[in-house]
């Protein structure tokens, strides 16, 4: 910051005058006044030292304010009149005598407000600069917050203009792309000579959606200088208010995350196939040693319960690999006819057990009347996907439901749309909602894996449905499925 009167002033008055007290102060400025005041008298009318006077008023009211500064201006005056008078000795008028008084007065008292004026301004500077100052220290104190911050969570951010072909970055996406900042000038070029072709042309298709929809993000990989394969996660915000449009955008380094969760997916993947043949074993060795008979009824219900859980585990595996082939965009759906009220008669009786144990009212209805064996609600689905689906969806709200309360089923069809919405009378965290559909999303539920609502919103979107969530506080929870009809027959 460039040096300025209002900061060399007051530094330049004696440190004593600056820590002497205000009373000790008036006292000297009296005391320096009426000597000023003594000399101008014996020296005369003709020497004029009335213009002195300001020195000891200045001093009273810089340190001790205007009223000290004021108090010594009528001495002054009277000081100056006794030498206009007495040591004119008839040279001058009167009136011109007077008049000089009255001036040297008017001097006086407007030397001790401009002093005031000047204190405050100083005052007020002073204040500015602390400020500044400490803003100073505040926004630097940030920016090493910030940067360190990037540098533990990986993440660079950069901003680019291309109306000027100008880019800026972080000092961590120069280290995430691996250039030294003393050899590369940021450009949107040495950025995209980081991707490969095909790569290129989706950032490039990124910076055209955010166009559209301010916000875009994606997963791009890139290649240093010294070889290193990253995956980054990019993320590109459109700034509408720039006068020049311009881009922000953030990348970060998932590359671990990535190849553990891809190493994950591949185990998951290997012990799902290497499992199905000793379970076709068990599902069917039990139907062979039915027919051949012998055996006492206790016997038979056991193997029957072995086949049955042996086909329950292979749905499970057969439904795990499906979510993950809709996570990845390349599930094919074989629909058929399915009736949405037998198979939410069949979750509500698998789930007896639980609704019994917490002492649940479970109310079925079907366009808003008691649900009955006749009434059937047909759409076009995968019968053990939707099954999975709604039961996920009615045992949370079992295992949500306040005990001795009502968990409620409703069915009814809209359009060309059926609907199944479950409700129930708990409630959701306000901070939780957000996420509930969010995969490992969970909350308040021991042994929860936060995957129900997740592939239950998967599986919807997979049939072109949805699911959506209504939750207010009063209201309770529901979750409601929307499944296309099957066409009449």
């Amino acid at each position: 910051m460039p040096a300025s009167w209002h900061y060399w002033l007051p530094a330049s008055w004696p440190k004593s005058f600056s820590a002497m007290p205000e009373k000790a102060a008036f006292a000297l400025a009296a005391l320096l006044l009426a000597a000023l005041g003594l000399l101008d008298f014996v020296t005369g009318y003709f020497f004029r030292l009335s213009m002195l006077y300001l020195a000891p008023i200045v001093f009273a009211s810089w340190r001790c304010g205007s009223r000290a500064g004021l108090m010594l201006c009528v001495p002054a005056a009277i000081f100056a009149a006794l030498t206009e008078y007495h040591g004119a000795g008839g040279a001058a008028h009167p009136a011109i005598s007077f008049w000089n008084v009255i001036v040297s007065l008017g001097v006086y008292v407007f030397s001790v407000y401009a002093v005031q004026l000047l204190k405050t301004r100083i005052d007020v500077e002073r204040r500015h600069a602390a400020q500044l100052m400490e803003l100073k220290n505040s926004l630097e104190e940030s920016r090493l917050s910030f940067k360190q911050a990037q540098s533990l969570a990986r993440i660079g951010s950069w901003e680019y203009t291309p109306a000027l072909d100008r880019m800026r970055w972080s000092m961590e996406f120069f280290n995430l792309l691996g250039l030294d900042p003393a050899k590369t000038h940021p450009g949107l070029a040495p950025m995209l000579n980081r991707m490969k072709g095909p790569d290129k042309a989706d950032f490039v298709g990124m910076l055209a959606e955010a166009r559209q929809k301010t916000t875009t993000e994606r997963d791009i990989p890139i290649r240093t200088p010294a070889g290193e394969e990253k995956i980054l996660h990019w993320q590109v915000t459109r700034m509408p208010t720039a006068m020049e449009e311009t881009f922000l955008g953030t990348a970060q380094d998932l590359t671990r995350r990535r190849r553990l969760e891809q190493l994950r997916e591949d185990v998951e993947r290997m012990v799902q196939h290497d499992l199905r043949t000793p379970l076709g074993n068990i599902i069917h060795i039990p139907g062979l040693m039915l027919e051949e008979g012998g055996l006492t009824p206790e016997q038979e219900d056991q193997l029957k319960a072995v086949a049955e859980s042996g086909e329950t585990i292979l749905r499970m595996i057969n439904l795990s690999l499906d979510i993950h082939h809709m996570e990845r965009g390349r599930f094919v759906l074989r629909p058929n006819r399915m009736d949405l009220c037998a198979l939410i008669r069949r979750v509500t009786a698998d789930l007896a057990s639980l609704s019994k144990s917490k002492k649940l009212c479970v109310e079925l209805t079907m366009d808003g009347r008691p649900l009955t064996p006749q009434d059937a609600l047909e759409a076009r689905g995968d019968k053990t996907l939707c099954y999975a689906m709604l039961a996920n969806l009615e045992k949370n709200a079992m295992e949500a439901a306040p005990e001795g309360s009502a968990v409620r089923v409703a069915l009814d069809r809209r359009g060309d749309d059926a609907f199944v919405a479950v409700r129930n009378e708990g409630s959701i965290p306000p901070a939780f909602k957000d996420r509930i559909f969010d995969k490992y999303a969970t909350q308040g539920k021991p042994g929860g894996t936060g995957l129900g609502t997740y592939s239950a919103r998967l599986i919807a979107r997979a049939h072109k449905g949805d699911l959506t969530l209504d939750c207010a506080p009063g209201r309770g929870v529901t979750f409601t499925v929307r499944l296309p009809l099957a066409p009449a027959a």
